[in-house]
């Protein structure tokens, strides 16, 4: 787009004199002065200058007389004459486009401005609330999704990967020394089994009874005997994803 600038005279008023000495005859003729007002414009502005341009030219003809010839007469003239009659519009205006252009610009700023105070504020904030809320003790009836140690098997029964998944379990009971009874609430993915190490700590009613402990500001373990780390949780800033409250 290429930025261009237009400048436009306008006439605002037009005099009539009889006594200066015409330069074209060098006599004294009817002479008109026609004081114009620049108007620049911009696709994105209008700006109307403040000083007023004159034109003379001869009545009997209508014949322009250049400024090189103006007479000291006819100078003091024009002088007068913009003096009473200033310009009739003046500073700048912005067009329609010009509007959309800074409607533009201040959408891009807020959003710029908006993504500094989320990184800068409200994230740190964000995770320093959840952190907070994953190093609570847990309370009967909270929720959480554990990292769950797996194996995972084809159609044939044959193991294809071993790894973690998260499952969602719940807090049952809560001793004196943190110790925690959690109940598997969610199935594990079709194809997938837990270890047999993990599935040896279920006692009769199919709960597992861990120690909770803080590791880390974002991360937790329930403790379990013969579970390597245990049952851990992990926030990455986002509490809703790994803890909630019975509904």
């Amino acid at each position: 787009m290429f930025y261009t600038v237009s400048n436009q005279y306008t006439p605002y008023k037009e005099i009539t004199t009889f006594d200066l000495v015409c330069p074209l005859t060098g006599e004294k003729e009817a002479m008109r002065l026609v004081l114009h007002q620049l108007l620049a414009v911009t696709p994105l502005t209008k700006v109307y200058h403040k000083k007023p341009f004159g034109v003379f030219y001869r009545a009997s003809d209508k014949k322009d007389i250049p400024t090189s010839k103006w007479t000291p007469e006819m100078e003091a003239f024009f002088e007068q004459q913009k003096s009473v009659s200033p310009v009739p519009n003046k500073g700048w205006k912005v067009t329609l486009w010009g509007k959309i252009f800074l409607g533009i610009v201040l959408l891009v700023l807020m959003a710029i401005i908006w993504a500094i105070f989320k990184e800068v504020v409200l994230e740190p904030r964000k995770k320093q609330e959840a952190f907070t809320e994953l190093t609570k003790l847990p309370l009967v009836g909270e929720q959480y999704k554990v990292d769950v140690p797996i194996k995972r098997y084809d159609e044939n029964g044959k193991v294809t990967a071993i790894g973690h998944t998260g499952a969602w379990v719940e807090v049952l009971e809560v001793t004196p020394d943190s110790i925690c009874k959690l109940l598997p609430i969610e199935n594990l993915p079709e194809g997938t089994r837990a270890e047999d190490y993990v599935l040896e700590q279920l006692d009769a009613a199919g709960t597992f009874h861990g120690k909770f402990k803080v590791l880390d500001q974002d991360r937790i373990t329930f403790e379990i005997q013969g579970i390597q780390g245990g049952f851990q949780v992990r926030t990455y800033g986002n509490i809703g994803n790994v803890k909630r409250k019975k509904e």
